[in-house]
């Protein structure tokens, strides 16, 4: 009887604790269920990623050369293999050939060509647009790698790319790379011993990740996904733009001490053509920092809105992870290709501006696995 006592005293006293978080917990399944708080890696790859606190064994990115990559995600499927640098699309040779001119891309996942195959990718696709004049024979490598910024690309060029023999480095950026410095940090990420360590993680980092309900209380009062309060929201992206732009400018600097033209590119995510450009985290914010230094820079998000709309921008990128596809990579890789023509065409000197660019847009890559399937 004595056992029989105590447990019934255990047994009630633990239920008139727990009785009250019976609420929290029915909302917090509620609000798993329902999707309300899922984070972007969770809601396109299925797993709650941060980059606060993380590391990096080096000052760069890239893959182990001959890797096989394969990419098999909720909207799409395929794989590559690693060139000898570690990099998608075509092998890297030191010295180019006579009467051709190389242009390397640097960038993040879109530079990279995350969501298509190899031959939709900006490198690829732009090789094509230009290849049309026979006097001339141009490279454009692919020197994107996911997860990079611009701080990232910088050092891969200083380290090791600068020493190839390229006529025109293309830097593609865009405003992940504000939420990226916001996390990871500037050139301050860099150890001396050539490791890279990011940002300190919050102490709120912890509830946010396991609790939907810590979410949803967190996000009422106006922090983000970064736990950022909105003041310091505003603060710290101010500061990551002001470093982006003070990174390019460097970038443009090192290009020419190689005697190498450079220019940025700076274009929206597809989400921006679906819903406005005009967000706190606008890359086109770095642009008046550019322009006192003379930095050559690309503007592509009015070019591209001719083509992209909240209308159709489900045809030319995949609506949950929120990259392009092969028909939005066409996109950009035409309008880079007009606005270089167009802003510096001593770079390019094609005799057939006119003809190329009123390509269609499916003439390119007709076969090219445009839907982001190999």
């Amino acid at each position: 009887m004595v056992l029989k006592e105590k447990f019934r005293y255990y047994f009630f006293s633990l239920a008139l604790i727990l009785i009250p978080f019976l609420p929290v917990l029915a909302y917090e399944i509620y609000l798993r269920f329902k999707g309300t708080y899922l984070t972007y890696s969770e809601n396109a790859y299925g797993y709650f990623y941060s980059y606060y606190g993380k590391t990096h064994p080096t000052h760069y990115h890239r893959w182990n050369p001959g890797q096989v990559v394969t990419r098999d995600f909720k909207e799409f499927k395929y794989e590559f293999i690693a060139n000898s640098m570690g990099f998608r699309g075509t092998e890297f040779h030191k010295k180019k050939k006579a009467n051709s001119l190389r242009i390397l891309t640097i960038g993040d996942s879109f530079t990279e060509g995350f969501g298509t195959t190899n031959d939709s990718v900006i490198s690829a696709q732009l090789s094509n647009l230009l290849n049309v004049n026979p006097k001339t024979q141009y490279e454009v490598w692919n020197a994107g790698i996911a997860g990079s910024d611009v701080f990232f690309c910088y050092q891969l060029f200083k380290d090791i790319l600068k020493e190839f023999d390229i006529d025109i480095v293309l830097l593609i950026i865009n405003s992940s790379d504000i939420n990226d410095v916001m996390l990871c940090g500037g050139f301050e990420r860099f150890l001396n011993d050539g490791t890279t360590a990011f940002k300190k993680a919050p102490l709120l980092l912890i509830p946010y990740k396991y609790s939907h309900v810590c979410r949803a209380i967190m996000h009422s009062f106006g922090y983000d996904d970064a736990l950022l309060s909105p003041g310091q929201k505003n603060k710290e992206t101010e500061v990551a733009i002001e470093k982006i732009a003070q990174c390019i400018v460097r970038f443009d600097s090192l290009s020419k001490a190689r005697n190498i033209d450079f220019v940025a590119a700076l274009h929206a995510f597809p989400d921006e053509h679906r819903y406005d450009f005009n967000t706190q985290d606008d890359i086109r914010k770095v642009v008046p920092y550019l322009e006192p230094n003379n930095t050559p820079h690309l503007v592509l998000h009015e070019p591209m809105s001719k083509y992209l709309n909240p209308d159709n921008i489900d045809s030319y990128a995949w609506p949950i992870d929120g990259h392009f596809n092969g028909k939005g990579y066409h996109i950009m890789a035409k309008c880079i290709f007009e606005e270089i023509n167009n802003k510096y065409p001593e770079l390019l000197q094609l005799d057939t501006v006119e003809e190329t660019s009123q390509n269609t847009i499916d003439t390119i890559g007709h076969t090219t696995g445009l839907n982001g399937y190999h």
